[in-house]
């Protein structure tokens, strides 16, 4: 057979069970994807031999770099390079060989990407005699006028020209089995890449093909289990690897990269599809990736060859970090503007009135912690045991890209036990443009354990400002906002009450 072509001859097209999918071109990343590969050393690429590595990034972006050996004829002459996907971005191909380099280039490439499926063969027949067998077994035999939609769209009908001039209108749900005499010239049965290349050197050569790929994409997901004191954490980061790209990489070397690259388009194509499902296969890898600074992203490199097919979900363990000492805080904010501790970038939902107090977890993420690895954004969950040992989710979270030695804050959600209530209680003029507003703060811990509570106050009406009463020492954190730590006995209350003078000239 010659770049998939199959031999025209007689055969029967059974509907239900014989659908051959398609992608098309969409967006400026689009990509060349996967091609079966015999290699001789997997997952790595060495100068003497085959492989395939693949990079993903989190942008719904691969680059796939593949060595393999061709037979090249020597001046110009037509390769086909099989099992592109269907959702190729040919100018970002690039081909050399490794046997005679500067010697063989690409004088022309083109994609071939007409797959058979229902609607390519139905196109194909239009004004051609065709046979539709339905449900109770009745056979219509005449010339195609319409194929309608796909079968697989759940609606659509065929329309016939008998040989008698009748014309049939059969919907396409009805319809058992559908019969061509032949298999049209065009169709093929994999996506190829033809080339014209120019060869200096005849024989064969190692060639190493590049290029990008859309329609696979990574995240990083944590698991995080709080000690019984809630004092200690242990975390265990996982990949998880989405190919929708419409091919398999086999034993490929395989690297993921982290990090805020910018592209030109948004490589985001809204993907024509057929398929019924996605596989989920999980991959509780012992082995954990290797991780690097490269330019101004990180690069994370698995250290064992990985397969990818294509349509499925592939779990790989990340990273795994016992004893994390960790630190739980409360903050109330009575005003509602949903303050969080300082470098949070999070977002805390709107409470129902102003007695929520938000509860947060801060953890370093360095050696000393039993980490100090660069984290990849992702969302985070977190889990304790209860009296009887079993594991309850108690809340979740998601972390931007984290350096080693940041500091990590997570929002995990608000407390039963401890609520706040706040009230303005007193607005005076003492001079012109003077004024003192007065508050009273109550935060109330029915908990059995005392805690501490951040009362965050936001000095906002203007910028001039001076709390010239409280009851309770204050932190200044930015230039209108203030922390009260409070902390509050086992079924106690505290009380914080302050007034806070602002003045303004006529400009402001």
């Amino acid at each position: 057979m010659d770049g998939g072509q199959i031999p025209a001859c007689n055969f029967l097209l059974k509907i239900q069970e014989v659908e051959m999918r398609k992608t098309f071109i969409v967006g400026l990343v689009a990509a060349v994807l996967a091609i079966q590969v015999v290699t001789a050393q997997a997952g790595s690429l060495k100068q003497s031999g085959e492989g395939i590595e693949l990079t993903v990034y989190n942008r719904n972006l691969g680059l796939v770099t593949e060595r393999r050996y061709m037979d090249l004829k020597g001046g110009t002459s037509e390769i086909r390079y099989e099992g592109v996907a269907g959702m190729i971005d040919p100018t970002s191909l690039q081909f050399y060989s490794l046997t005679s380099p500067g010697k063989c280039r690409i004088l022309e490439q083109s994609y071939q990407y007409d797959l058979v499926s229902d609607h390519s063969l139905l196109q194909r027949y239009l004004d051609k005699e065709i046979v539709v067998v339905t449900e109770d077994s009745t056979l219509y035999d005449g010339k195609l006028l319409s194929g309608g939609a796909s079968r697989l769209a759940g609606s659509g009908s065929i329309i016939l020209m008998r040989n008698d001039g009748r014309i049939v209108n059969i919907r396409l749900d009805k319809v058992r089995e559908i019969r061509y005499p032949s298999l049209p010239e065009g169709l093929i049965t994999r996506p190829t890449m033809v080339w014209e290349i120019d060869n200096a050197v005849a024989g064969k050569h190692l060639v190493e093909v590049r290029y990008l790929t859309g329609g696979i994409d990574w995240k990083s997901d944590y698991v995080a289990t709080l000690s019984p004191d809630e004092k200690m954490l242990d975390l265990t980061g996982w990949v998880t690897l989405n190919n929708r790209s419409g091919g398999t990489y086999n034993n490929a070397k395989l690297k993921l990269m982290a990090g805020d690259l910018n592209l030109v388009t948004p490589a985001s194509p809204t993907m024509k599809t057929n398929y019924a499902r996605e596989a989920m296969l999980t991959d509780a890898a012992g082995e954990q990736f290797k991780e690097q600074s490269f330019f101004e992203y990180h690069l994370y490199t698995l250290q064992r060859p990985a397969t990818l097919l294509n349509n499925e979900i592939k779990q790989i363990e990340l990273l795994s970090a016992s004893r994390v000492p960790i630190k739980k805080l409360y903050y109330y904010d009575g005003a509602k503007k949903r303050y969080a501790p300082p470098g949070y970038k999070g977002y805390i939902p709107a409470a129902a009135g102003n007695t929520k107090i938000n509860i947060f977890i801060e953890l370093a993420n360095s050696e000393k912690n039993n980490l100090g690895m660069p984290l990849p954004a992702g969302k985070i969950r977190i889990n304790k045991g209860d009296d009887e040992g079993s594991l309850q989710f108690i809340g979740e979270d998601t972390l931007g890209h984290t350096p080693k030695d940041e500091t990590l804050t997570l929002y995990v959600g608000n407390a039963f036990d401890v609520v706040g209530e706040r009230v303005q209680t007193d607005v005076r003029r003492i001079a012109d443009r003077v004024i003192e507003e007065s508050y009273k703060i109550k935060i109330r811990n029915h908990k059995r354990e005392s805690v501490t509570v951040k009362a965050v106050e936001h000095l906002d009406r203007y910028t001039d400002w001076e709390i010239v009463r409280a009851t309770a020492k204050y932190e200044k954190k930015d230039a209108r906002t203030v922390e009260f730590p409070l902390q509050i006995s086992a079924g106690k209350e505290a009380i914080l009450e302050y007034t806070v003078r602002y003045k303004w000239s006529s400009l402001s």
